[in-house]
């Protein structure tokens, strides 16, 4: 079950004192968290999500802050997807149960010629 990284970092930036250990923590693993992308991280870091159409600073467009869209275009994205340019290089970050079951396969095979 995917969970909405939007609103954990929202939550995890409410509180001043414990939360900001979290924050920072979150920022030195930086590097290693390849499902935030440069776009993303600057939106956490700033709290502006930058239209990828027309550089327009965009707005949630329900309270639930799923979805995003830009005033000035009218360019609308899915909060979850913000940052990717393609749906194919977000899709890479979520692999589909038969891509785990090759992956498994292939390692159980290459275990067994070994």
């Amino acid at each position: 079950m995917r969970t909405s990284l939007l609103l954990v970092f929202r939550a995890a930036t409410m509180s001043l004192n414990g939360e900001r250990a979290l924050i920072s923590d979150l920022i030195e693993r930086r590097k290693i968290m390849n499902f935030f992308n440069e776009k993303r991280w600057l939106a956490f870091e700033t709290g502006k999500f930058i239209c990828a159409k027309c550089g327009a600073e965009m707005k949630f467009e329900d309270k639930w802050e799923e979805h995003l869209y830009c005033p000035k275009c009218g360019y609308k994205v899915d909060a979850e997807h913000y940052g990717f340019d393609s749906e194919e290089e977000y899709e890479a970050l979520y692999p589909t149960l038969e891509e785990r079951l090759a992956r498994e396969k292939a390692k159980e095979a290459e275990k067994t010629e070994n």
